[in-house]
């Protein structure tokens, strides 16, 4: 193939596969393309070190809303205005008009010419930068989306951490001898964290896992750990990597 698009959580599992088996990239590949779920950075790290070709990355709603996508430049997003207006608030529901300001990004359909959606809340979270990209395009920037209002963990003090602040913006040595994870929350200021396990898991992967989550949030959480043979996917195949049980109406109301 000369491009891959797919789902990050179904692409890892080949390069995962690829990696153990040693496997070499394919030879005419030339990018790879990932959409419908948040791209973290150890997964474009893996795949690239994997695949050996750039990893691209967009954002987008089967609602034909809100599109953006990154160029051959920067992994940053640039937001398609002629596909959709793009607008940011607050939790006042006000219209944030400065950058670097992060917000729930509504949406107004330019294209859906059918059904148009008029400032439709997706319940996604991101802020736009001050900045133009070097690729010379003149559209607006988002680094990225920080996840959706059900990507949101609520500790003890009832304060709204991000996975990005609690997971993926730490190293975790422990990943190697994961196969899969999920978190889930039903309760606030209490996380389970279900894993799927290789054979080199131990002890101290749990401690590790445990503790630099614990350290990540002042301790204002209560952690433990369920282990089971398979995660189960969505009826569409995406890996939810949060089951957050918690009612939006209730987030919605807590003090971040």
């Amino acid at each position: 193939p000369k491009y891959i698009q797919a789902y990050p959580s179904v692409i890892i599992i080949l390069a995962n596969y690829m990696k153990d088996n040693n496997i070499k990239p394919f030879s005419k590949l030339k990018a790879i393309l990932c959409g419908s779920e948040k791209l973290y950075d150890w997964q474009r790290q893996k795949l690239e070190d994997v695949f050996q070709c750039r990893i691209y990355s967009w954002y987008g709603h089967s609602e034909i809303s809100v599109l953006a996508g990154e160029c051959e430049e920067s992994t940053n997003y640039h937001i398609f205005s002629e596909y959709g207006i793009f607008e940011l608030i607050d939790n006042d529901d006000l219209l944030i008009r400065s950058n670097d300001t992060l917000g729930e990004i509504v949406a107004t359909s330019l294209i859906n010419h059918i059904f148009p959606l008029i400032r439709y809340r997706t319940q996604d979270f991101a802020l736009k930068l001050d900045k133009r990209c070097n690729c010379g395009r003149y559209y607006s920037l988002m680094p990225h989306v920080e996840g959706r209002l059900q990507d949101i963990i609520l500790t003890k003090n009832k304060a709204r951490v991000t996975l990005t602040a609690l997971i993926f913006a730490q190293h975790f040595n422990a990943f190697s001898n994961v196969k899969e994870m999920q978190l889930i929350q039903e309760t606030i200021g209490k996380l389970v964290i279900r894993i799927v396990k290789n054979d080199s898991y131990s002890e101290n992967d749990e401690k590790e896992i445990s503790n630099k989550i614990l350290k990540a949030v002042n301790n204002n959480l209560d952690v433990s750990f369920e282990y089971v043979n398979s995660i189960t996917r969505t009826e569409s195949g995406k890996y939810r990597f949060l089951i957050q049980k918690l009612s939006l109406n209730e987030q919605q109301h807590l003090e971040g």
